[in-house]
Formats: C-alpha cells, structure tokens, sequence
C-alpha cells in the first residue's frame, strides 16, 4: 500500500470538445477549489475549509486517522503511520506547528530570539511550565488541526468554529505530549516498560515509554513504544527540536525514525486463541543526541 493518503482537486463531467472551452471549464472548476477525501467533498474558500455537516467533518477526521499502512503479524513487524500528510494547496495549523519546530533551532540562543519566536507563532501555544519553553499545538487532535486553519477555524454548515481545545500544560500532559514524570516501574539493574527522565551531557533529555491504546484499521490494540527528547537552549530553556532514534530488540530487529518528538513506534498486539501474546523482551534507544550512549530497557506488557 502508498505511505500517504492523495488528496485531488475533484473534476466534474465537461461536456466541450475544443481545446478552449476545455481550458476555460478547467479555470472555473480550480477556482471552485473542491476537494475531495474520500466520499466527502470540501469548499476551500479564504483559506478556510467548508463542510456540509458536522458528520462529514468527522468521517473526513476518521479517513485522515486511518491513512496508514499496517504491517501484522509477530513482534518483529511494526506499524507505519502516514505522519506528513498535507492537503496541496491548503495551509493548516499543523503546518504552522512543524514549521515552528523546524525552526527552534534558530530561536532559543537569547531571550530576544525567543520573544521572536513567540510573535511569529502567536497562533501556537507556548505554557511556559517549569524550565518547558516548548512550543505546542493547541489542537488535541493532529487529524482535525490537518482541516484547520491557521486560526485554528473551519466552516461548518456556514458557520465558522474556532476547534482550538489546547488551554493548559495539565492537558498537555494527559496526551503524552510532555516529558512530565510518570510512573516508571524499576527493578534492581533495568528499567521495565520505559525510563525515568535521562540526561546525558546536561543538553539532552530523552524518556522512553510503553503503553497501549486502541487500535483502528483492523487492529484491535496497539502497544506503544513512546521515545521522547528535548534540547536545552539558553536561559536554562528546554524545547522540542529534530533528531533521530532507533528502537530495537537487544540481538534482533530495530527501526529508525528521524523528526520532531516524540517517535511512537507501534505494534499490532497479537493475539492467540482470543487472548494477548505478551510483548516481551529486552529493547534498546539509539538517540542520536546521547552521542553513542544506548539505553537498554525491558518490556512486559
């Protein structure tokens, strides 16, 4: 299967045969901007994508949640995500959010620089918690901020709803996004289902955690290896900004991932005779910001 969902600009019936009033019908149906996913067509009209009904919204969410190829079978298979879709021609929220994130970098050297940042990406959510200067989409969902704009507006029934749902670093921590503790289970030599907190150099940090959630597409459960960084800027200033990880089982397979965090490597839970199969062994990260240092952890879950 394609890694990624094709977004078109859906075309009607033309009736013409000549080369001109070809040309002319293909002008006014791009400047009527439709586009299609799915069974659902949208209007995009000033930067703002129309729905009919708030069902088409969702069914349109629940398609974007859904583009991924899923790989099934053993423990040594992983599940690849579509994780770049863009709609051609539409700028989104998330767009503005991976943009930012590109260019953190260049923004946390000084405190001016970082007021900078702030202004460009006012649209963005900055709590500010602690020694977290990260910056955070403001959306819960990063399916529906795919249809937002960047004032995190879409039409509905003729209606304009502002579906910004982001307004407190407490929420941010209920979706993961953070690098808040957690509890971790610890035996003697290792860590079980994931980390503490780890620094390496006092300018890294990484976590990793293991959960599991629902699944979609035909998977029932997915088990979640969640591998998550910062970087220390100045003004003692951590933030979110791109790396690479592998994750791998210790002697067998592993899998690399290069980005923003977090990197959420995910397995179909397998089951036998209607029950779980424990996924179970020793795991490693490879986080290129540990310079050669690996983690080793174990997973029983």
């Amino acid at each position: 299967m394609r890694n990624s969902l094709i977004l078109f600009v859906s075309l009607f019936s033309l009736f013409s045969c000549t080369s001109d009033d070809l040309l002319n019908n293909q002008v006014e149906l791009q400047s009527k901007n439709v586009i299609s996913i799915g069974n659902v067509s949208i209007l995009q009209e000033r930067n703002i994508l129309s729905f009919n009904s708030m069902d088409e919204f969702r069914e349109t969410v629940k398609k974007l949640g859904e583009s991924r190829d899923l790989i099934l079978g053993n423990y040594n298979q992983i599940i690849t995500e579509n994780e770049n879709l863009k709609i051609v021609g539409f700028h989104s929220i998330l767009d503005d959010y991976i943009a930012a994130l590109s260019e953190a970098d260049n923004y946390y050297d000084s405190e001016e620089h970082y007021k900078e940042f702030k202004d460009k990406y006012s649209n963005l959510y900055f709590p500010e918690y602690g020694d977290d200067y990260s910056v955070y989409l403001p959306v819960s969902d990063k399916n529906v901020a795919k249809l937002l704009n960047s004032n995190g507006e879409i039409e509905i029934a003729g209606t304009i709803l502002n579906m910004k749902d982001i307004t407190s670093y407490e929420q941010l921590v209920e979706l993961g996004e953070t690098m808040s503790e957690n509890d971790i289970m610890l035996t003697t030599d290792e860590y079980l289902n994931g980390t503490p907190e780890l620094t390496n150099g006092g300018d890294r940090r990484l976590k990793v955690r293991v959960y599991t959630q629902p699944g979609s597409s035909g998977v029932y459960e997915e088990i979640v290896v969640d591998v998550s960084f910062r970087k220390k800027g100045a003004f003692g200033a951590w933030y979110n900004y791109k790396s690479e990880t592998t994750l791998g089982w210790v002697s067998g397979s592993f899998w690399s991932k290069s980005g923003f965090s977090s990197h959420d490597y995910k397995f179909a839970r397998v089951f036998s005779n209607g029950s779980p199969v424990p996924f179970r062994g020793e795991m490693y990260v490879d986080f290129q910001g540990f310079r050669g240092e690996i983690v080793y952890f174990r997973v029983d879950i």
